[in-house]
């Protein structure tokens, strides 16, 4: 999956979507053109308060905790399904740090180096929701509330259906019914429930809609409209 997704989503539909959730009060911005590093919006449970479902804004990019610095020496916007249960930066986060990625859609590109066309990838229903996994990293040269930062990174499989003749990875698309067992902390993330979540994610990308679209210059809505 390539470092390029849109999110337009308004507090009263995060709301609807999310019923009974807390939303925090930064959301809000719309971007058709977001990137790793930037923010964007994620549901976790509160492992305070058991049950208690949150929707708040992470940077796109785990930092695990034990980073000197936010900015890692390698990139984590991503973290593959298939072994984050065996790498240090993932163990813990799938541990009990799982979340849903909300964004309305994402980019993909064909063609050679030359000449990359890139491509806008929906979900048969709006918005698209992606297994995730997140982490809080503190700034040791900071102080009070400022010096945390809530980070997250988009799992990935192994591409399936429409996709899979544009890249060789996707997200892992969360199915409504595996949401609130995903996110709660008090499961094990490995094993049969990130198998479920998976399997539940390749039938989600069976039924993907792809548009060629322009070359991303800048940001807005126009970003998407098919060519």
């Amino acid at each position: 999956m390539c470092g390029r997704c849109v999110v337009d989503i308004s507090e009263q539909q995060f709301a609807e979507i999310f019923p009974g959730a807390v939303l925090s009060p930064e959301l809000g911005d719309s971007s058709w053109n977001l990137a790793p590093t930037q923010h964007l919006p994620i549901l976790v449970m509160s492992h305070k308060q058991p049950g208690q479902r949150r929707v708040e804004l992470a940077r796109w990019s785990l930092t695990p905790p034990w980073s000197p610095t936010l900015q890692t020496s390698f990139p984590t916007f991503n973290a593959r399904a298939e072994t984050a249960a065996t790498k240090a930066t993932w163990q813990d986060p799938l541990r009990s740090r799982r979340c849903v990625v909300i964004m309305n859609g994402f980019y993909e590109w064909s063609g050679s180096q030359g000449k990359r066309i890139p491509h806008y990838i929906q979900a048969p229903h709006q918005p698209m929701l992606v297994a995730g996994l997140y982490g809080w990293w503190r700034d040791p040269e900071a102080e009070g509330p400022d010096a945390w930062h809530l980070t997250a990174a988009v799992l990935t499989d192994e591409a399936e259906g429409p996709v899979s003749a544009l890249h060789d990875r996707m997200p892992v698309f969360i199915e409504e019914a595996h949401i609130d067992a995903w996110i709660d902390p008090a499961n094990p993330g490995a094993g049969s429930l990130l198998e479920m979540v998976r399997e539940g994610g390749r039938r989600i990308a069976r039924q993907l809609r792809i548009d060629e679209v322009a070359p991303l210059k800048g940001d807005g809505p126009h970003l998407t409209d098919p060519v």
